[in-house]
């Protein structure tokens, strides 16, 4: 398991929340798209322990990402799926990462929808604290993110802004700027395991022979360290990695997308903007795939 000293100083800024203006964030985070690590933001949040959890939405099932042992042992070009999903209540989760079994078989609790849980009321004083200081307008409600440490999701881009909020434990984040797509290999848009939106490449055990144009991309890697009580700014269509770190047994994060502003910085990737037209309901997910026929509609 990585020790959060094993991880370099982080280069992001780091502003308290209550030092940002909508003006200040615009013009140095937002337009010039750069990440940001948020603090002071989630003061008055709860402890979210797994008993916290298990009380408020226990009985509640939520999808689980079942990846099995040695998923991420493999090149990812030979998996034959991203992963399998299992409908399970958090309250059974709970007792697999605290069993160990979520480990031992890389059982991942990811993107889970809570907006219309009694957990999303407890952070919509942080979020419209945020949204107001940073001038930001939701695009989704609120997603959970539970697993055990020791996990990695893999490295992708989103179509929308992005918050994490760190509620328990700690994560590295791995960040590569969006100039960088073509040199971190995502997958193709037919006939491939996983989402054109995710790498092939694995960040800690690259494979230069297979991915040479790799090694230029890693030239523009940013890594930190996000801990409990901050809130990283994921710009979009920055590349990012979060692996669990640290020495408690879970993690755990909620995120939410905002929408992109000035909506210009959408257009450099088509597919990104398709997408972010279907997550507003402005597009099918089906029209996003028929409108992107040609692979060069794929950056």
């Amino acid at each position: 398991m990585e020790k959060l000293a094993d991880v370099e100083a982080c280069p992001v800024d780091r502003l308290d929340i209550s030092q940002i203006t909508p003006q200040l964030f615009h013009s140095e985070y937002r337009r010039k798209s750069r990440p940001l690590i948020i603090t002071g933001a989630l003061n008055d949040a709860k402890n979210w322990s797994l008993e916290f959890m298990c009380r408020e939405v226990g009985d509640r099932k939520f999808p689980v990402r079942c990846y099995g042992p040695g998923h991420f042992n493999k090149p990812k070009s030979e998996w034959s799926k991203y992963c399998d999903y299992q409908e399970m209540k958090l309250a059974d989760y709970a007792l697999q990462l605290t069993s160990d079994y979520a480990r031992k078989n890389n059982h991942y609790m990811g993107q889970v929808a809570i907006g219309d849980t009694s957990l999303a009321n407890v952070l919509r004083g942080a979020l419209g604290n945020i949204s107001e200081r940073c001038d930001m307008q939701k695009a989704t409600d609120m997603f959970l993110w539970l697993g055990p440490s020791g996990h990695t999701e893999p490295l992708h881009w989103d179509c929308g802004e992005g918050t994490v909020l760190m509620l328990h434990g700690a994560k590295k984040v791995v960040l590569f700027p969006p100039e960088q797509s073509e040199n971190l290999y995502p997958f193709s848009l037919y006939g491939s395991p996983a989402a054109p939106w995710f790498s092939k490449v694995y960040v800690a055990k690259p494979d230069y022979d297979a991915y040479p144009k790799l090694r230029e991309a890693m030239k523009h890697k940013i890594e930190l360290v996000l801990r409990k009580g901050e809130v990283l700014f994921i710009p979009v269509y920055w590349w990012h990695e979060l692996s669990s770190i640290g020495k408690d047994f879970y993690t755990c994060s909620v995120n939410r997308f905002w929408r992109v502003k000035p909506f210009s910085r959408l257009t450099s990737n088509k597919l990104g903007l398709a997408l972010y037209l279907s997550q507003l309901g402005l597009m099918t997910v089906n029209g996003v795939i028929d409108g992107l026929r040609r692979p060069a509609d794929v950056v």
